[in-house]
C-alpha cells in the first residue's frame, strides 16, 4: 500500500504524461523483482517507467514480486527502481543487480528482471602494529556520513568498524603507545566491501 502511494506521489510530482501528445501504444513491459538466493518475489517496491529523461509511469510490484507497464509506444525506455524503505530491505544488507534496465521496445513485449542480492554490511577492518608487533588496545576513530565512532584493536592488534552504510571514510588513530607515520586514513567503501586500513609504528 505504502509503495503505491509513493508511486502515485512520484507521478504527480514529475508531471507524468506521454511525450507524444497523449497517443498510447500497444506495447508491454514487464518484469519481476526477486531475491538472488531463494527467488522468492519482493513486494511493495516503486518500478519507474521513464523516457527521454522524464518519467511516463510508475507502479509497484505486487506479492509475487511482478511489476507491469501497458500502453507503450515503440523506443528507448529506461526502468528503474526505488522505495526500497517500504519493502523491509535494508539498503545496507542489499544491493540490487542490475540497478537499471535500459531497453528498446518493439513489436514484442519486454520481460525483465532485477535481482536482490544479499551482503554482509560494509565495514572496514585493520591492523596495528608498533615496531613490527600487534598493538593491543589502540583507539581508532572511524567518521563518515552518520557513524561516527570508535573502536579498540584486540589481543591480537585487529580492529573492525561494521555496519557501514556506502560512502566515504576518515580513519585516525587516536590513541597509540608509538609513533605512527601517517595518523589518518581516508577511503571510500562500496556496499557489501570489506576495506583494509593498517597503522605501522616504531
Amino acid at each position: 500500500m505504502l509503495g503505491m502511494v509513493l508511486a502515485v506521489m512520484l507521478l504527480e510530482a514529475c508531471g507524468v504524461g506521454s511525450p507524444d501528445g497523449g497517443r498510447r501504444g500497444d506495447g508491454t513491459v514487464t518484469g519481476v523483482v526477486a531475491a538472488a538466493k531463494t527467488a522468492e518475489g519482493i513486494p511493495d517496491l516503486v518500478v519507474v517507467l521513464s523516457r527521454d529523461g522524464r518519467v511516463l509511469q510508475a507502479t509497484h510490484t505486487s506479492d509475487d514480486g511482478e511489476f507491469r507497464f501497458d500502453g507503450l509506444k515503440p523506443g528507448p525506455y529506461r526502468v528503474a527502481l526505488t522505495g526500497m524503505e517500504f519493502s523491509g530491505l535494508s539498503p545496507l544488507r542489499t544491493v540490487f543487480t542490475p540497478l537499471e534496465h535500459r531497453v528498446v521496445l518493439g513489436a514484442e513485449p519486454i520481460d525483465l528482471t532485477f535481482a536482490a542480492v544479499g551482503l554482509v554490511p560494509a565495514r572496514i577492518v585493520g591492523e596495528v602494529t608498533c615496531g613490527g608487533r600487534p598493538t593491543v588496545g589502540a583507539q581508532i576513530r572511524v567518521v563518515g556520513g552518520s557513524t561516527a565512532t570508535v573502536v579498540q584493536t584486540n589481543a591480537v592488534g585487529r580492529y573492525g568498524a561494521t555496519d557501514l552504510a556506502p560512502g566515504n571514510y576518515t580513519v585516525m588513530v587516536v590513541e597509540v603507545p608509538c609513533a605512527v607515520g601517517s595518523r589518518v586514513e581516508v577511503v571510500a567503501v562500496n556496499a557489501g566491501q570489506s576495506v583494509d586500513v593498517d597503522f605501522e609504528g616504531r
